[in-house]
C-alpha cells in the first residue's frame, strides 16, 4: 500500500511541475520576429537610398558639364534658359534634361538634353524659340508637338533609337484659291510638303497626340540645379 501511495505521490509531483511549466512568451518571440524584420527594412531601405543617392550625383554631375556646354555653344540662340526640370519622356527609365525659359507669364521648353552612350547630348533636332512659337506640348505618350505662333504648322517629335528625332509636319492652310482649306503633311525637314486629305490630318494627329493627355512640368529656377 505504501508504495503505491509512493507512486501516486511522485506521478502528483510530475504533473505539477508540468504545469508550473509557462508557454514561451509569444509576444516577446513576435517582437523579435517584427524586429528582424523591421532591421532588415531598413537595411533594404539604406542601401536603396544609397544607390538613388550615387544615380542623382553622376546625373547631376553629367547635365551639369552638358550645360556649360550649352551656354558656351557658338551662336547658341536659346542661352536665356532660367528653368529647368527633369523627366523621362521615353519611358526608358532615364530622365532627360529640360531647359525651359519663362516668356510673357508662361514656360517654353527650348532644349533636351537625353543621356547617350553615358554622355548627355543635347537633341538638336528639337529647336524652338518663344519669340516665334507657342510653347511646346509634352504628351504622356511621349510626343512633343511645336506650334507656330504666325503660320498654321506644327511639327512633332519622338524619341528614335535613344534620340530625339522630328517625326512629321501638318499645315492647316487655305487653298490656293482660297475656296477650302488645305490641309499638307511632310516627314522630313527638307522635303516639300503634300497634300493630305482631312482624315489623314485628323489620324495623324491622333497617332502623336493620343488622347491628349499633357505633362505638367515641374520647372525650377535654374540656379538652383545641383543643389
Amino acid at each position: 500500500m505504501k508504495k503505491v501511495i509512493s507512486i501516486v505521490f511522485v506521478l502528483m509531483l510530475i504533473l505539477c511541475a508540468a504545469c508550473t511549466r509557462l508557454p514561451p512568451d509569444e509576444s516577446t518571440t513576435s517582437l523579435t520576429s517584427e524586429s528582424s524584420t523591421s532591421s532588415l527594412t531598413e537595411t533594404e531601405l539604406t542601401e536603396t537610398s544609397k544607390l538613388t543617392t550615387k544615380a542623382m550625383a553622376s546625373e547631376i554631375s553629367l547635365y551639369s558639364n552638358a550645360l556649360s556646354a550649352y551656354y558656351n555653344l557658338s551662336g547658341n540662340a536659346f542661352a536665356g534658359a532660367d528653368h529647368f526640370t527633369l523627366y523621362d519622356i521615353n519611358g526608358d527609365g532615364t530622365k532627360e534634361f529640360l531647359l525651359g525659359v519663362e516668356w510673357w507669364g508662361g514656360m517654353h521648353l527650348i532644349a533636351v538634353y537625353a543621356i547617350q552612350n553615358g554622355v548627355a547630348v543635347l537633341q538638336e533636332d528639337f529647336t524652338t524659340s518663344p519669340t516665334s512659337c507657342a510653347p511646346a506640348l509634352l504628351f504622356k505618350n511621349g510626343s512633343i508637338k511645336k506650334d507656330f505662333d504666325i503660320d498654321p504648322i506644327v511639327h512633332y517629335y519622338r524619341f528614335e533609337n535613344g534620340k530625339l528625332k522630328f517625326q512629321t509636319m501638318l499645315e492647316d492652310n487655305c487653298s490656293p484659291d482660297f475656296n477650302r482649306v488645305e490641309y499638307r503633311r511632310k516627314d522630313r525637314k527638307d522635303e516639300f510638303s503634300r497634300v493630305i486629305t482631312k482624315e489623314e490630318y485628323d489620324r495623324v494627329i491622333k497617332e502623336f497626340e493620343g488622347d491628349g493627355q499633357v505633362v505638367e512640368l515641374d520647372w525650377k529656377p535654374l540656379a538652383e540645379y545641383g543643389r
